[in-house]
Order: C-alpha cells, then sequence, then structure tokens
C-alpha cells in the first residue's frame, strides 16, 4: 500500500486546494487532521478486506445462478464494512444525506481501495455518480426514493450505455422507449458491457438507460424490480463477459424486455444529461488507474529492495542500490505522482 502520508501531501498541494477550502461550509471540515484520519481509516479497512478480496476474488469470480450474478464469496463482509464505514457518502453533498467532503478527498481514499482492489471500486462508482445525477434531474418523487438508498448502499446503479451493434457510437443505440397511455415507460432492447450489470449485495438495482423515443435518445432509469421486490421488471442477465482480469467485476449484458422505466430529465437530451454520471465516473477512472499504477509501483520497489544481485563486494547487493534500477523505479514513482496530482487538481476543478 501506498503511505497515506504521499497522497495527503499531494492533496494539500494539489492546485485548488486552498480555494476549494474557501468555499466553506463541509469543504472547509477537511482540515489535514481530518485528512490524515480518513486516509488512515480507509487504509486500514482496504487491507483488512479489500487486499483479501483481490485475490480471492479474481480466483472465484462471478456466476449466473438461477438467472441472478452471485459474487465471490468475501466480496458481500467487503461491501457491508465499506456501506458501515460511510464511503459512499464521503463527497455527496450535505443535503443529499451525505458528509460534503472535498472530491479530492474522495479520489483520494477510492485511490487507496483501487490499490488493494480495483475490481472492488466498479461497484460503489456508478452508485456515486449516479447519485450526483439524481441530485442534478429527477422529478422529487424519484429523487426521494432513490436518493437516499444510494446513498446508503441499500440500492444499486448502473451505466446502460453501449449496445452489441452500436458499442459506443450512441447515434446507432437500437434500444426503444415507449410511453403507455397511462404515461408510464416501457423499454426494450439490449445493452453490454455493464459493471455490475446485476450482483446479490443490494436490494435493488437502478439501471441508468438510454433509449431512443420519439424525440431523440433519452434518459431512463429503470429498476430491476417493481417497488415490491419480489417482481422482477423485465430484465434478463444474458451472460457474464469473460476478461483477462477484474474477475470480481461481472461484465454483464442485459435484455430489457417492455421493462418498466422513469424518464430523467427533458425527453430528447438523454446524453447531455448523462453527462453529469459520466464525467463524475471518468475521474474515478483516472483514479483507478492511480492505484493499479502506485500498487505496481510498490511491488516493484519491494522487489528491488529483496533481490540481491552484482555489487563490488563479497557478497551481492540488492538491486535497488544499481544505478538503472534507481532510475527505472523513480520514473515510476514520477508518473504515478503525476497522475494523482492530475487526479487532485481535475477534483478541485469540478468543486471550484
Amino acid at each position: 500500500m501506498h503511505n497515506v502520508d504521499v497522497i495527503a501531501r499531494q492533496l494539500a498541494l494539489a492546485p485548488g486546494a486552498d480555494e476549494v477550502a474557501l468555499l466553506g461550509g463541509a469543504f472547509a471540515d477537511a482540515t489535514p487532521e481530518l485528512v490524515e484520519q480518513v486516509l488512515t481509516s480507509v487504509e486500514t479497512y482496504a487491507s483488512e478486506f479489500l487486499m483479501p478480496l483481490n485475490t480471492a476474488g479474481d480466483r472465484e469470480g462471478c456466476h449466473v445462478i438461477d438467472g441472478r450474478v452471485v459474487t465471490p464469496t468475501l466480496h458481500a463482509p467487503a461491501w457491508s464494512a465499506y456501506v458501515a464505514d460511510g464511503w459512499l457518502s464521503i463527497d455527496a453533498p450535505v443535503e443529499m444525506g451525505g458528509m460534503g467532503l472535498p472530491n479530492a478527498l474522495a479520489a483520494a481514499a477510492q485511490e487507496v481501495c483501487d490499490q488493494a482492489c480495483p475490481a472492488f471500486g466498479m461497484m460503489p462508482v456508478p452508485q456515486r455518480s449516479g447519485a450526483r445525477l439524481l441530485h442534478a434531474l429527477a422529478d422529487p418523487d424519484t429523487l426521494a426514493e432513490w436518493l437516499p438508498r444510494l446513498i446508503s448502499g441499500e440500492w444499486g446503479a448502473t451505466i446502460c450505455i453501449s449496445e452489441p451493434d452500436a458499442g459506443s457510437d450512441v447515434r446507432r443505440i437500437r434500444t426503444k422507449a415507449v410511453q403507455s397511455g397511462d404515461g408510464s415507460w416501457r423499454i426494450t432492447g439490449e445493452k453490454c458491457w455493464i459493471s455490475f450489470g446485476d450482483q446479490q449485495l443490494t436490494q435493488r438495482i437502478g439501471h441508468f438507460l438510454l433509449a431512443q423515443t420519439e424525440a431523440g435518445i433519452s434518459l431512463f432509469l429503470v429498476p430491476n424490480w417493481i417497488s415490491n421486490p419480489t417482481e422482477a421488471n423485465g430484465i434478463a442477465v444474458r451472460r457474464v463477459e469473460e476478461k483477462l482480469g477484474l474477475h470480481l467485476s461481472p461484465t454483464c449484458s442485459l435484455g430489457f424486455e417492455e421493462a418498466r422505466g422513469i424518464l430523467i430529465g427533458q425527453e430528447g437530451r438523454g446524453l447531455p444529461q448523462m453527462f453529469v454520471m459520466i464525467t463524475n465516473m471518468r475521474l474515478a477512472t483516472g483514479v483507478q488507474g492511480a492505484g493499479i499504477a502506485a500498487s505496481a509501483y510498490s511491488a516493484a520497489k519491494a522487489y528491488a529492495d529483496e533481490r540481491k544481485q552484482g555489487g563490488n563486494g563479497a557478497q551481492p547487493v540488492p538491486i535497488a542500490q544499481h544505478p538503472d534500477i534507481q532510475a527505472t523505479l523513480l520514473r515510476m514513482a514520477g508518473r504515478v505522482e503525476t497522475l494523482r496530482g492530475l487526479n487532485f487538481a481535475v477534483a478541485n476543478h469540478a468543486d471550484l
């Protein structure tokens, strides 16, 4: 694990950090003492739950049983502890029921988790991002029903854009949304590459989905269950994709068969509105990259300190003492620190 003191120092030095503190409210609560407490706590959590899960989860993988995705054994206790510790709500505004702390601090906490188990973070990021989307665009009833439960971790969320024949070419999506006489919407189509498109850890999953309507591409929230959690909503798990890694994270293909959906925002403005969610997830992707890079550097440094070879004395020396190895490690460390600093700068800019 990367030293939390290094991360805390970069948080303090990141462009925009001083300006964010001047915004007042909960932003001003992110004192050096609180930052240290948060990072120490999340490192303890990651060491206890996520590091064991990383290896076991990748070996065990996810499986479709009776039409539902079941994640590895250690995932449930890790998720329960994550939710109980409040990591889902760290950057959510206070009026949403969150802690309201800076985006950069949430990014730092996420990086510590991603260093330990990057696949784990594929589930909470859409929830945090979906909560922001609802806060910006949802009608009062949908907001009241879904927002507190996403932030608490009681319910989950995904993002559904890509389709088998369209990929990320959103203009070509064929999923349709048709409005019934009673005003409700029915969604029919196929979506693919959905991270945690199904799982057994939350009571309900809300799919933030783009579909074609008469007005154009529109944005919907499509629950996997109707209000009664025993009534399925016409969503089928077609398969879980085979991947080279990240086996803890089920990448699903989902079929929507006249599933009931809730229109979010303005009809025909689906893609611009979806960017409230996408923008937050893009930052999280950068953070995940920094976490994986930091883990790679830590592994390389530990090996170089241990592996002995060469030297001028009677005994070989650790290869970390060889100038070419030192240069390689410094290049790695420099890239990690640069990416981390960029992530924090972007997070501060988002708050400002």
